[in-house]
């Protein structure tokens, strides 16, 4: 299961990508897998892509925490496993900075994107989820 969420989620950014570049629609093709070995387990959630760093940030839910895999390697450089229960994730490339909704917390986590620290977090409800982000009037929304 872990392989086919990962699988998944390269092809999705992939699409994403040909689709944004105004390609003409191709068939969809595997790119690459990424191997995580057997310490994480579980469900996925959401993923965020930094493709100008080349990181795809994975939110490994049932392992409580964001993964961070270099995109070139498929290596796993960095854990972010101060989390009770990520959800949703979502990068902004303009401030290098990576939203994580804790819905167990209730709360939006705010992550630097070189550090990996909590830079702040953000009071919500309990079950915090999805995130989107509208650049036109600049708000963030979480779903709660």
């Amino acid at each position: 299961m872990t392989m086919r969420c990962l699988t998944l989620c390269s092809l999705l950014i992939l699409s994403h990508a040909a689709v944004s570049a105004a390609q003409p629609a191709m068939p969809l093709k595997l790119a690459k897998t990424f191997s995580l070995g057997n310490e994480v387990a579980g469900r996925f959630d959401h993923f965020a892509a930094d493709t100008q760093h080349g990181r795809l940030f994975v939110v490994a839910k049932d392992y409580k925490a964001v993964l961070v895999l270099n995109l070139a390697s498929g290596q796993v450089i960095h854990t972010i496993d101060h989390l009770a229960e990520p959800q949703g994730v979502l990068y902004r490339p303009d401030l290098d900075t990576l939203y994580i909704a804790d819905g167990e917390r209730g709360t939006v986590e705010i992550i630097d994107g070189k550090t990996y620290r909590t830079a702040k977090s953000v009071k919500l409800r309990t079950n915090a989820d999805a995130i989107a982000y509208d650049p036109a009037s600049q708000y963030l929304y979480v779903v709660n």
